[in-house]
């Protein structure tokens, strides 16, 4: 039962934290954080895109409320981890200093992820 009430824990945590990261792109909320100058031209490369800031956006928004209200929650989690795993690799080499939101994301997908990992394997080796 402890374990049941960890993954719901973490899968509610990751939810809202996605909902609230996403939209934080679309209505800028909060103010970007000083970011070193390697970092900010990358995510002026994405911003310039014009499709791809947009495009996080909604997956975050989507997954975090899918994983909130508890339907889809091993796709959305799949779904997550590239952003995820891009937004940690992209803190722990560009910007160090703000790694907090990255790191407790990708560890809650991890533990999403690890939670329904019989699922995982039924979907992987049959």
């Amino acid at each position: 039962m402890k374990n049941l009430k960890t993954a719901d824990l973490a899968r509610t945590l990751l939810g809202l934290l996605l909902v609230f990261v996403g939209g934080n792109k679309v209505f800028q909320f909060m103010p970007m954080p000083e970011m070193p100058l390697a970092a900010s031209t990358f995510m002026g490369a994405i911003v310039s895109a014009g499709f791809l800031l947009p495009l996080m956006a909604l997956l975050e928004v989507l997954s975090g409320a899918l994983l909130v209200m508890n339907r889809y929650s091993l796709l959305s989690a799949i779904i997550i981890l590239p952003i995820t795993l891009t937004a940690m690799i992209f803190h722990l080499v560009l910007d160090p200093s703000n790694i907090l939101f990255a790191g407790i994301a990708f560890s809650l997908n991890v533990i999403v992820l690890f939670n329904q990992k019989k699922k995982i394997s039924t979907l992987v080796f049959n």
